[in-house]
């Protein structure tokens, strides 16, 4: 789930540090869901989308993407 790290940064927040305390879970948490180590619960998602101010999907649907050679990737 590597793209919400970008999705944090979008909504102006630098650090997991910054947002740990305003999700209620700690830095290292946010950081094993940023890098895919795990997934958020739904719960979390919410709270997430929330404060990221975006929706659901962007939190839990996976990113489609086509390379130059129009070749199809999924990612979490």
């Amino acid at each position: 789930m590597k793209h919400l790290k970008e999705l944090r940064q979008k909504a102006g927040y630098k650090t997991v540090r910054e947002v740990a305390p305003l999700l209620n879970v700690t830095d290292s948490m946010i950081y094993q869901i940023e890098e895919g180590y795990k997934k958020p619960s739904i719960e979390l998602g919410i709270k997430i989308s929330k404060l990221y101010n975006c929706s659901l999907d962007d939190i839990f649907l996976p990113i489609i993407t086509t390379n130059s050679d129009n070749k199809i990737t999924i990612s979490d």
